[in-house]
This record gives C-alpha cells, structure tokens and sequence, in this order.
C-alpha cells in the first residue's frame, strides 16, 4: 500500500524514471554527484574524502561535505543494473515507503493493531516537514526511513531479549548516521531520553542480558561507522570543520505558531494561510497536520500511561526545533531561556546541527507513534 501511495504522491515521476530529476535542481544534482563519485571512488581505489575534480587541479576535502554513504553505496548496484539517474530516483521514492512501511512495524509492535500502525505509516511518510525535505532534493535529510527500523529493533531488544533483534539494532543505527551525521546525535539524544524514561518506569524489562545484548548493538554498529566517521573527527581536529562547528542560523528554527499553521503551499488553505503562515519564522513547514494532532490527543486522554514517553519526546524535540530565540508569530523573545539554547551553552559542539529546525524529524516519529 505504501509503494502505490508513494508513486501516487510524486506522480509523475515513476512515468519518467529515465529523463527528469526528483527534486531542488541544485540540491538534487549534489546528492547524484555523490552517487557518482563514491562508486567512482571505489572503483578506482581513491579516497572517497578527497577529490580531485572539484577545484581542479589541487582539489578539496569531501570531509566536511554532505555525502549520504549509506544511499551512495547502496545506488552502486542499482547504477549498474538501471544507470545514474534511475538508480537515483529509485533511491528516491525509497524514502518514502520505506519509512512509511517502518513506522508501520513499529507501531504495530509497540500497540498491536494494525489499523494504528498503518495510520502511524501515513503520519510519518508523508510529514510535512519529510515531503518538503524530499522536494527540496536534500536525499540526505529524507533518508529517515532507518529511524524507526532503528527504534523497533531497540525495543525488541529490550522487550523479547533476542540477539537477532540486537543485530538489527546496531545496523539500523549505523545505516541511519551513514546517511546523516545529524540522526547519530538525534538518535543518541533521543536514546538517552528513553533509557531514563526506561530504567523508571520499565524497570522490570532489565536484565543484565539485556545490558550486554545493547553493548553487542553498539559492537555493531560501530565497526560499520568508524571507516567513514573517523575521517571526520581527525578532519575535525585539524580544523576542517571550524565552519561547521561555528556556523548556526537562528531564522531557520521553527515558530511556535507554524507547528499548527498549514504552510502556505497547502493544496487547500495555502492562499488564506499565507498572509499569516510568510510572516513566521521558519525554514521548511513545522506543521504537525491537524489529523495527525487529533489522534495524539485522543491517544494521551485514553492511554495516558501507554503514551506517555511519546508525548515527552514530541515536547523535547519540539523545543529543540524551537532554536536558541523563542518565536511565536514572527515575534522574537530573546529574553525566554530556550532548551536548546540552554543545551548549546552546556555543549556548543551542538551547533553541529546548524538549524534547529531538523530536530522537527524526532518530533514527526514521535508524534507518529503517539
């Protein structure tokens, strides 16, 4: 059902898989060009962080660059089988069903219906924020399709004790930072908001197996990571990345007021939002779907102790998306102290994220799961 919803969401696009680009022209072309040049890489035994064909004929260092590794290594079979610009578009809808399908697991397993799960599928595929990332061309922010693989096989691990769950946990936890950087420190924040939640109230569920089956996750994962991570952190010791640890845009966090306001390309309420939705601070839409919302609200009032650990990670997020200046219709409040703001203080190195606005991706797996 996710694939059909998904072809019928991009439509035209799977008509023309073999001539136009998904996506921002500009964007789009990056995220091909890296398809391109890490098969190009490997097969030629170059360092895929460097490059000599930009800048020619010094070149430059792809340390700090947005190479989503886990895709590019991924289209290598489908390039040979179909070409570039088909294995691209492939990958393309990929992120949507896929995610859609992995949601579906998870809230199947963390409820049991699957009348919720596939709502839940619907919420997280077609977010708002997600469908405005895809279409933007930024392939590397629209891979979340890994997240709540990662977050299912994480709680099977916790609840059945199973080391094939464990396995699955370490992957998908890899497979999600090797498409984004930004989802490892998502990931971790969030996995550290759960594990308190957890040892509180589930306290029950933990074993000393447990314990050891989340370490063989982590033995996991990290082999998978450390031969694309560690170029980064040494780059990052020899000053690479000063720009990036530096440069954070403060008008690209989310208004309070745009998390309920449909944006102004709405295919219904666009034109009587705009006078109010151009005016808010915002770098892609927040809203979080009235539909969407309502469901929640319904599963907090009839299940508050089942859903409570959700509603507390959609509130954390959120106000991470929120910024370092709260913002509430375009009005600035300087002088409100701001989670983020207040984390960024306690560890700057989370200016990394750049735009506060991308912690809207943990808020949309939450809400889908609430």
């Amino acid at each position: 059902v996710y694939v059909v919803l998904s072809l019928a969401m991009t439509w035209p696009l799977a008509r023309e898989l073999d001539s136009h680009l998904a996506g921002h022209y500009r964007h789009a072309r990056v995220f091909q060009w890296n398809n391109w040049w890490v098969k190009q890489a490997l097969l030629e035994g170059e360092n895929p962080n460097y490059t000599r064909h930009l800048f020619y004929p010094g070149g430059v260092s792809l340390v700090s660059h947005n190479i989503n590794w886990a895709s590019s290594l991924l289209s290598i079979p489908l390039d040979a089988l179909f070409g570039q610009t088909v294995a691209y578009k492939l990958l393309y809808l990929l992120t949507f069903w896929l995610r859609g399908f992995g949601m579906y697991l998870l809230v199947l397993h963390v409820t049991g219906r699957r009348d919720a799960a596939f709502l839940a599928g619907l919420i997280y595929a077609f977010f708002p924020y997600h469908i405005s990332g895809n279409w933007d061309g930024q392939l590397k922010l629209a891979n979340i399709q890994w997240l709540p693989l990662f977050v299912l096989f994480l709680l099977r691990t916790v609840d059945r004790r199973r080391v094939w769950d464990a396995l699955f946990t370490g992957l998908f936890f890899a497979l999600a930072s090797l498409d984004c950087w930004f989802f490892a420190l998502f990931l971790g924040m969030w996995g550290l908001l759960w594990l308190a939640y957890s040892l509180i109230y589930e306290r029950d569920k933990w074993r000393w197996k447990t314990v050891g089956l989340l370490c063989l996750a982590g033995a996991v994962a990290l082999p998978l990571m450390v031969p694309f991570l560690g170029p980064v952190v040494t780059g990052s010791m020899q000053g690479e990345l000063d720009y990036t640890l530096t440069y954070y845009a403060d008008v690209k966090s989310s208004d309070l007021l745009a998390f309920l306001l449909p944006s102004s390309a709405h295919p219904l309420w666009g034109e009587l939002v705009a006078p109010l939705y151009d005016r808010l601070q915002h770098w892609r839409p927040a809203t979080l779907g009235y539909a969407a919302l309502a469901l929640a609200l319904y599963a907090v009032i009839a299940r508050f102790r089942r859903s409570l650990f959700w509603l507390l990670s959609g509130l954390f997020f959120a106000a991470l998306a929120a910024g370092t200046t709260l913002t509430v219709n375009g009005g600035q409040y300087p002088s409100v102290p701001t989670l983020y703001g207040a984390l960024i203080r306690l560890f700057p190195t989370l200016r990394i994220v750049r735009q506060a606005s991308r912690f809207n991706v943990m808020v949309a797996l939450s809400l889908a799961v609430l």
